[in-house]
């Protein structure tokens, strides 16, 4: 049983075993990282099986707490504390997200695109349960021997909700543990990943998770998109003479960076009276954020309007920011597009890229415009352009098939009816 340390005041203090520190018997069996068994999940069959992803990791612990102890010569007797700091966050949450990601391929819920034949058309499956992992407790002792060597034993505790996101509903929360002991490593991050394996091999033997992830538990209904009276009605705008390819400038002043709870993405203003329109998962629950004009000059904006599972959000900032003109109308497939962005944060702000139009998809219920212009992380909410610098859609996500990618963007006429945007006449 572990104990509040009275050497260090705040938080649990989690040693080694005696192997590693020689540490007396006695105190390091009261005080060793806690171990329970690992279940070999059961491969996924038939054609019920759903497509998952994680999406959300929080760590609940403290920052800074103690969660265990590390040795690094060669007797493992300079035993120091190991403290949750931001960047032991970051690699515990590489790790645990490295191991959904292959433990998922090789039980059977994703479609692996290294297993499909070059000339196969085998896109990935939907997404139908999203993930969010809570992590609710860590425990750690180890030891890096010379040459970068780990041996030592790992504890996670985690809540794991299961997210139906058609119909907004958690479904399943089961806390499940996993941990490694006496664990030998080649380097501290395959160290980090062998726990993390542990954890996420009990998480897919859990009953229920087998239930919802194999097909057996039928999924909630979708919530339907709510069509919105027309609360707003935009102005007419008239495109650029040039056109998107001999205006580009023009039209990047008109796209925004978004920030907040760290998080970031794009926007772009829709009416002179300071609307912006965006993503609703690049703002989340923020009432307020930070928005990045072109011209480098910062203004606050406040969401007034979203709908999540449309996936589209209105800010309201200052006026007098100019508007990009819209498109309403359905493309033809072969068109050329643009998309405008800022991938990877502000520093790629105002990003131009070009495609053409692949088709329309329907994915989760939702229409959606699928192109092969290129997006990154942060390009979501900018807009995408026909060639006469029109607005025609924002982007909303990537999808992997194979080597290729995806791209896939809410038509700029189903995002203003979510949220009640009467577009000009």
């Amino acid at each position: 049983m572990l104990r509040p340390s009275p050497l260090r005041g705040r938080g649990w203090l989690v040693l080694c075993s005696a192997a590693l520190f020689a540490l007396p018997p006695a105190l390091a069996d009261e005080l060793a990282v806690r171990s329970v068994p690992t279940a070999e999940p059961q491969q996924a069959v038939g054609d019920k099986t759903r497509g998952v992803a994680l999406k959300r990791m929080k760590f609940a612990q403290l920052a800074n707490s103690a969660v265990g102890e590390s040795a690094g010569n060669a007797a493992c007797s300079d035993g120091k504390p190991v403290y949750l700091d931001r960047k032991l966050a970051a690699t515990l949450a590489e790790a645990i997200t490295y191991a959904f990601s292959r433990n998922l391929r090789e039980f059977g819920y994703r479609n692996s695109p290294g297993d499909a034949s070059v000339f196969a058309e085998t896109p990935k499956k939907p997404i139908e349960i999203e993930l969010g992992a809570l992590v609710q407790e860590v425990q750690m002792a180890y030891c890096s021997k010379p040459g970068g060597a780990v041996e030592g034993s790992l504890y996670f505790k985690a809540r794991i909700e299961l997210l139906v996101p058609t119909a907004q509903k958690v479904v399943h929360a089961p806390v499940v543990e996993g941990s490694v002991s006496g664990q030998r490593s080649p380097t501290t991050v395959e160290f980090f990943r062998a726990g993390a394996d542990a954890l996420v091999r009990n998480f897919l033997a859990e009953p229920g998770v087998v239930a919802w992830l194999g097909g057996e538990k039928p999924l909630p209904p979708p919530v339907p998109v709510t069509v919105k009276e027309s609360t707003l009605r935009l102005d007419p705008v008239n495109p650029p003479s040039g056109g998107t390819a001999g205006d580009a400038t023009l039209l990047r002043a008109s796209v925004v960076t978004i920030e907040g709870g760290g998080r970031s993405g794009s926007g772009f203003v829709i009416s002179r009276q300071g609307y912006v329109l965006t993503n609703q998962h690049v703002v989340g629950s923020n009432r307020f954020v930070k928005l990045r004009l072109a011209s480098g000059r910062e203004a606050v904006g406040e969401v007034v309007q979203q709908n999540a599972v449309r996936d589209v959000a209105l800010i309201k900032t200052e006026s007098g920011l100019d508007p990009l003109a819209l498109r309403s109308g359905d493309l033809a497939p072969g068109e050329t597009v643009y998309a405008i962005g800022s991938p990877l944060g502000e520093k790629f702000s105002g990003s131009l890229t070009r495609g053409i139009v692949s088709a329309y998809r329907v994915r989760n219920g939702q229409r959606f415009i699928q192109s092969d212009v290129a997006i990154l992380s942060g390009s979501s909410g900018g807009p995408l352009l026909d060639e006469k610098g029109r607005v025609v859609g924002l982007t909303q996500s990537g999808v992997e098939a194979g080597r290729a990618r995806i791209n896939l963007f809410v038509p700029i006429g189903d995002g203003l009816k979510a949220l009640g945007v009467a577009p000009s006449e």
